[in-house]
């Protein structure tokens, strides 16, 4: 049965000589892979080099339940970005962005509220002209709004450690998956702000990527298989 439905492209391989695999997050189906034939052909009309990190696309697509490979009837972009391909810092955020959904998000059903989430993030982080030095680790944090552990910001003098484990603020460093006062302290405030108010705090710079692999640790720790995010050493150059 053919649908119409809006997608986040999220990655491409190659399959066969011709063809193409595409994983695209998308509103009525969740996370899909789709098969494009013939679509690295020279004289192919499917229209590939359009598929950057995080395309907000509107879609016609069949789906069949029980296939692990759908088909796309066609495809454009909903909203042709304007800085993200041209800015070197927005483009390694977006960058980070797409490695850690592709590592997250493995359901193939829908999720309206996150798709949501997804797509108001990506817009924001295109149009904004506010630096964005803090947006993937606000990011981050509301991701697991939707991944199901989210932390419990009980932040205070009696319990200023962050435990991993638990998901919430405590009064001592009693095991290795605590971080440490001054990580647990800006992760408290991290958590406070939304996305459109991220420079309401400012993280001195020797403290951002500590604060990241914390939040990425976080992320080891309730995600199983959730591996190591390469892009991570691409932010921490461009934000030297």
């Amino acid at each position: 049965m053919l649908h119409k439905t809006k997608g986040i492209f999220f990655q491409k391989i190659n399959y066969s000589e011709s063809s193409l695999i595409v994983k695209i997050y998308t509103h009525r189906f969740g996370l899909q892979s789709y098969l494009l034939k013939g679509a690295r052909k020279k004289k192919s009309h499917t229209q590939v080099n359009v598929l950057q990190h995080l395309a907000l696309l509107d879609m016609e697509v069949y789906h069949r339940g029980n296939a692990n490979l759908q088909k796309i009837k066609e495809f454009s972009v909903s909203r042709h970005f304007k800085e993200i391909p041209y800015n070197v810092r927005k483009s390694a955020i977006s960058m980070f962005i797409n490695e850690v959904l592709l590592k997250s998000i493995k359901e193939e059903e829908a999720n309206a509220s996150l798709f949501r989430f997804l797509e108001n993030a990506i817009l924001l982080l295109d149009v904004t002209q506010e630096k964005v030095v803090n947006f993937h680790l606000i990011f981050l944090i509301q991701l697991t709004r939707y991944l199901g552990f989210y932390p419990h910001n009980n932040f205070s003098e009696a319990t200023p450690y962050f435990d991993m484990n638990e998901g919430h603020f405590i009064s001592s460093l009693k095991h290795p998956q605590v971080m440490d006062e001054s990580k647990s302290k800006w992760l408290s405030q991290l958590i406070k702000v939304s996305l459109e108010n991220r420079n309401q705090i400012q993280i001195p710079h020797e403290q951002q990527t500590g604060i990241m692999e914390k939040i990425l640790e976080y992320y080891t720790l309730h995600l199983p298989g959730f591996t190591k995010v390469k892009s991570m050493d691409v932010l921490r150059t461009v934000f030297l």
